[in-house]
């Protein structure tokens, strides 16, 4: 009989002395079915490293950035020097921002906020009106591009924004589309500028289903901002649960 089990029972022996000695170099399980993943003595339990790409870039570390930017800005300019453009945050698209600002401020906008200005997608008109190209271009680069904020830029001391000077049919054009903004202000007590962002602000949304969605999901933002022609400091319109850090999600 031992000799008929030749080289078959040879295999097999070694098979099973080969798992026996795999099993016996494996830890025992732990008792109670707790996780054998190694613990770290400073930093616990250890999940085993993945892969994943790079984050989008959320809307509210975009607006943080932007902000921060204008403020060094402001500060070289009050040292009569010009600033830096803030480094490139990570997880940008193309661009970290895009600008619609009046067609008066457009020269030196982006040296004003701070920014590179490859980092910013700038949308100029005057008196910073909404236009159906400018929409488009929007969807394009939040939809391409993964742009997550957008700022509507006014100033103060607009004079596409003012009433009675215009001369030519164009300026009167102009004129009559500015009277919302107009209208606005003295209903709620509020500068023409800051009303003028804030109508074309929800112009933006009223027109694009796709960006007033993003809006909803918080993937992208509309905030209406001014710029002081002066010292080149923004002020942002944005409310106040735009300026709470984001909870901690458990």
């Amino acid at each position: 009989m031992a000799k008929g089990c030749g080289m078959g029972c040879g295999v097999l022996f070694a098979g099973i002395l080969a798992t026996t000695t795999l099993t016996a170099q494996q830890p025992p399980p732990a008792p109670g079915g707790a996780s054998t993943t190694p613990v770290h003595p400073k930093h616990g339990q250890q999940s085993p490293p993945t892969h994943a790409p790079h984050p989008d870039l959320p809307p509210a570390d975009a607006l943080a950035w932007s902000r921060l930017a204008n403020d060094k800005a402001v500060q070289a300019q009050a040292a009569g020097r010009t600033a830096a453009a803030a480094p490139r945050p990570g997880g940008a698209g193309r661009y970290v921002v895009a600008v619609l600002a009046c067609a008066e401020l457009a020269a030196d906008l982006p040296a004003r906020m701070g920014l590179a200005p490859a980092d910013i997608l700038l949308l100029s008109a005057p008196g910073a009106f909404v236009s159906a190209e400018a929409i488009a271009e929007l969807e394009r680069a939040q939809r391409e591009d993964r742009l997550s904020l957008c700022v509507v830029l006014t100033h103060d001391g607009c004079r596409n924004l003012a009433a009675g000077k215009a001369t030519t049919p164009a300026q009167q054009a102009v004129e009559r589309r500015g009277q919302p903004a107009r209208e606005l202000a003295a209903r709620r007590n509020l500068s023409v500028d800051k009303a003028q962002a804030l109508l074309q602000q929800q112009a933006i949304l009223s027109a694009s289903t796709q960006l007033s969605s993003a809006v909803t999901a918080d993937t992208f933002r509309i905030v209406p901002a001014r710029l002081d022609a002066r010292s080149g400091a923004i002020t942002w319109h944005t409310t106040r649960a735009e300026e709470l850090p984001i909870p901690v999600v458990r």
